[in-house]
């Protein structure tokens, strides 16, 4: 074997190991930052404490300055030296997980779904923390904590169903083309749906009301109880913030549901080489990628309520569909039929070649 064919065989061996990992951070700057956060975080925490509740007051300044600094002298290097870079492996056979001296290896025949927890602080949105799941042999399922972004964390999930979609036995294969011959239509309930999104903008206008009615009220009883400029100040607080955050939440709202009304079809139409959504016909040789909302997802958060079906063509372009909120309150938002559209879609760009993945936010 000559040098050129050697280099051959090593290229294409590593074109099949796909490696993700997670940022290695520099020491200096994480140990540096880590001291200044614990540092400065703790002196403002005593020095409140001491102004506040007259905790610690009695004890020199001097010595409230050495605390935080001691204290940030033990965290950084704990956090610098914790802080272990994670590496994930994934070749035509098996996943591999390896942080640090810990190291874990399943089948890819294993991988049996994901698990995503939006986290939130007081109804504001944080982030995400994202898991793979691998079944076991005896019967448990492993779920690993994956430490990614929104999109490695999809590009691995993609790679994982495509290499299994790779291991699917043939005659299951001609099955799965064979349910495509026929021609399925998926009616979408948009009526429906359309005024339940009209109703929940009225619950947001009578919202909006209470919010300016108790700002008027507080502004009133101000004026009766209060010193003159007491009053000018409630007045400018609740005068100015009361209408302005109703007018932020109707028009919020109002926007939301004009948008989402607006890319919601009527129905969707499947058949072998086409999809269709109402009046728009695609081919499948014109689609490069459709991403879709999880139908197991029970609530999305705020920042996804809406399922949707995201079409790429072959040239980058998105064309975005609506089909519902994601089940939460109001069960008339919801298009019930969702999962066995997603199911079909998925068939359809497999028998076509075209990518499938679950937007995993």
């Amino acid at each position: 074997m000559n040098n050129n064919d050697k280099y051959n065989r090593d290229a294409q061996l590593t074109d099949k190991i796909h490696v993700f990992k997670t940022k290695s951070s520099n020491k200096v700057v994480m140990f540096i930052g880590t001291f200044l956060a614990t540092t400065v975080l703790l002196f403002l925490l005593i020095i409140y404490l001491s102004f506040s509740y007259g905790i610690a007051s009695d004890i020199p300044f001097f010595v409230k300055v050495i605390v935080p600094i001691v204290i940030g002298a033990i965290v950084a290097p704990i956090a610098t030296v914790t802080n272990i870079q994670t590496v994930i492996t994934i070749d035509d056979e098996t996943f591999t997980y390896t942080k640090g001296d810990k190291k874990e290896s399943y089948l890819i025949e294993q991988f049996c779904g994901t698990h995503v927890t939006k986290n939130y602080s007081n109804g504001a949105y944080i982030n995400s923390t994202r898991y793979l799941k691998f079944s076991q042999p005896n019967g448990n399922t492993r779920v690993l904590l994956i430490p990614f972004d929104e999109k490695e964390f999809s590009d691995m999930v993609s790679l994982l169903n495509s290499k299994n979609r790779s291991a699917i036995p043939n005659e299951v294969k001609n099955e799965i083309r064979e349910s495509l011959e026929r021609e399925e239509r998926f009616d979408v309930p948009k009526d429906k749906i359309s005024q339940s999104y009209i109703k929940s903008s009225g619950i947001r206008t009578k919202i909006s009301i209470l919010i300016i009615g108790i700002s008027i009220i507080v502004c009133i009883v101000a004026y009766i109880l209060m010193d003159f400029m007491y009053f000018i100040a409630v007045a400018i607080v609740f005068g100015l913030l009361g209408p302005l955050l109703s007018y932020v939440i109707f028009a919020y709202g109002r926007k939301e549901t004009k948008e989402a009304l607006a890319i919601t079809p009527f129905y969707v139409l499947v058949d072998p080489f086409t999809i269709s959504f109402d009046d728009r016909k695609y081919d499948a040789s014109d689609i490069k990628r459709i991403v879709v909302s999880p139908p197991a997802y029970a609530s999305l958060g705020n920042n996804n309520e809406f399922r949707t079906v995201i079409l790429t063509d072959r040239i980058g372009e998105d064309q975005k569909f609506c089909f519902g909120r994601a089940p939460k309150d109001n069960r008339n938002m919801v298009y019930e039929e969702y999962l066995d559209l997603i199911h079909k879609l998925d068939a359809w760009c497999f028998a076509n070649n075209i990518e499938f993945k679950l937007d995993l936010g």
